[in-house]
């Protein structure tokens, strides 16, 4: 099972809307509930340089950013929203809700170590795209 979030979701973290409105308007549509969650998918819009992703694979886990436009100056852009993301990801993944998908480690992804950004779609997950 994967969670694929709204282009939108991205943008209304960017722009510090409370975690109650990202509650009401992504967790049902976004986070159905599931107790076998595998990987959530963050499409991410960066107005200079176009779109580019954050992959979190539960399981493992990990952060992957799938970025085939990043330049060196966009990196720290880049990096700040993906972190804010991530903790944001965090808050609606501790839900009691939501936990019960992250048995195997911490619910918050910035306790996942650092970002990994793969030259191809990870071996282990070419099944899912």
């Amino acid at each position: 099972m994967a969670w694929y979030f709204h282009p939108d979701f991205a943008s209304d973290v960017d722009q510090d809307v409370s975690l109650e409105t990202l509650k009401r308007d992504y967790q049902s549509r976004c986070m159905p509930s599931t107790n076998t969650l595998e990987h959530v998918y963050v499409p991410i819009l960066d107005a200079v340089d176009g779109w580019y992703q954050l992959l979190l694979d539960v399981k493992v886990p990990m952060r992957f950013v799938l970025d085939v436009c990043r330049t060196t100056d966009r990196i720290p852009i880049r990096m700040k929203l993906l972190d804010k993301i991530c903790k944001v990801l965090g808050k609606l993944f501790m839900s009691p809700r939501n936990s019960v998908n992250f048995w195997q480690g911490s619910p918050d992804p910035t306790d996942w170590g650092e970002y990994r950004y793969p030259e191809a779609i990870p071996h282990n997950l070419h099944r899912l795209v």
